[in-house]
């Protein structure tokens, strides 16, 4: 079927290309994680689900085996979620309002479940960050207060865990709902 998945050009790697899109995808340059499908811009944004999740079995194993280091990375680990969340949702934010009336039905209704997600959860993914630093910092001085920040930690990451993983999901409900689009987009489409 000559179909490509993914090409190498001039160093760069460019997923789900095909033969006609090569010139356009050297010439115009994907954002970092993210790809396009079908005219929109799909952000691969698992990995903040994926690290909140880890970070939360990192926390307690750290508890499990008495260990402050695995408990040190963890907290850097939601310290590193937190910092690549807000990125996320501001322009998740923008797109959304430079495109909010560009769209009407079943896609609508995906895009406001997925916008009304976001908000909780960044709030959520943002506050375990808080935790995560005050409890790093109360960790490396030896404070007997950085108990309670690496509990309150671990409690609000299992929340955001849920929390991150129902906003991935209602996400790709966007996703599988957008032949329903009635906008056109003025964009390349890749097969």
């Amino acid at each position: 079927d000559e179909a490509v998945f993914a090409m190498v050009s001039d160093g760069e790697l460019y997923l789900r290309a095909c033969e006609q899109s090569a010139k356009y995808c050297v010439k115009n340059a994907s954002s970092f994680l993210t790809l396009m499908k079908r005219g929109r811009p799909v952000l691969l944004n698992y990995y903040r689900a994926i690290g909140m999740v880890a970070g939360a079995l990192m926390i307690m194993a750290g508890y499990v085996f008495r260990s402050e280091g695995i408990k040190r990375a963890s907290l850097k680990l939601f310290i590193a979620i937190a910092i690549l969340t807000f990125p996320a949702y501001v322009t998740g934010e923008i797109g959304g309002a430079q495109n909010k009336d560009s769209y009407t039905g079943p896609y609508a209704e995906s895009l406001q479940r997925h916008k009304d997600a976001a908000r909780p959860t960044f709030l959520l993914a943002e506050l375990v960050g808080i935790t995560a630093l005050t409890g790093y910092f109360l960790l490396r001085r030896g404070s007997a207060k950085a108990g309670w920040a690496l509990h309150a930690t671990l409690v609000l990451s299992i929340a955001a865990s849920g929390a991150l993983i129902w906003t991935v999901l209602a996400g790709r409900h966007v996703k599988w709902s957008g032949s329903s689009k009635t906008a056109v987009s003025s964009q390349m489409q890749v097969r």
